[in-house]
């Protein structure tokens, strides 16, 4: 006996980007400069090879090709982003927004890579979440294939003056350089 027949509707075949981080990321497209010049700009919308997923842990998630319905919750960032793309490449593109204001590089980065960074080791603020943004928010993305990775970190790592860096003596900013670049591999 054969399989059923199973019928594929509204597919689209491009390239995906990844946007992630923290405030800046998940700064929404709704509260922008630009948003009441185009929230009632049909041909603005008119754009059915941009497709956008919100990503968050147990939530269901869909690409439709009408934007309107997600695109005022949507990362800001990472829809002008996927807008540029899509001009410049030519094919569809699917943008996946995962991004958690406040939250510092060592929540996105595996827990072991973080215990190798000797500055992040010696914050043990930064330990406690040490992995968490990423076993939820970005190990279940991993099946997904990827063609780039937007990253925005706002300042939650870059306070070079405050009372933690003082009481520690770690440095945020040498912490962040060895983790960013564990991120990519």
């Amino acid at each position: 006996a054969s399989a059923p027949a199973a019928t594929l509707s509204d597919v689209a075949f491009g390239e995906v980007l990844l946007c992630s981080g923290q405030s800046n990321m998940a700064y929404q497209l709704q509260q922008t400069a630009e948003w009441p010049l185009i929230v009632n700009d049909t041909a603005y919308w008119d754009t059915p090879d941009l497709r956008l997923l919100s990503f968050a842990p147990s939530v269901a998630g869909w690409w439709p090709a009408d934007n309107r319905s997600v695109a005022p919750a949507f990362s800001a960032i990472c829809y002008f982003a996927g807008r540029d793309l899509l001009a410049r490449l030519g094919v569809p593109v699917g943008l996946v927004a995962s991004s958690v204001g406040g939250t510092p590089i060592e929540c996105w980065t595996r827990a072991e890579v973080v215990a190798t960074c000797p500055d992040a080791v010696a914050n043990n603020q930064t330990l406690d979440g040490a992995g968490n943004l990423f076993e939820a928010w970005i190990r279940p993305l991993a099946p997904m294939a990827l063609r780039a990775v937007l990253w925005d970190q706002g300042e939650q790592n870059m306070v070079p003056n405050s009372p933690l860096v003082q009481a520690t003596g770690a440095s945020l900013w040498r912490a962040y350089a060895c983790m960013f670049p564990a991120m990519i591999d």
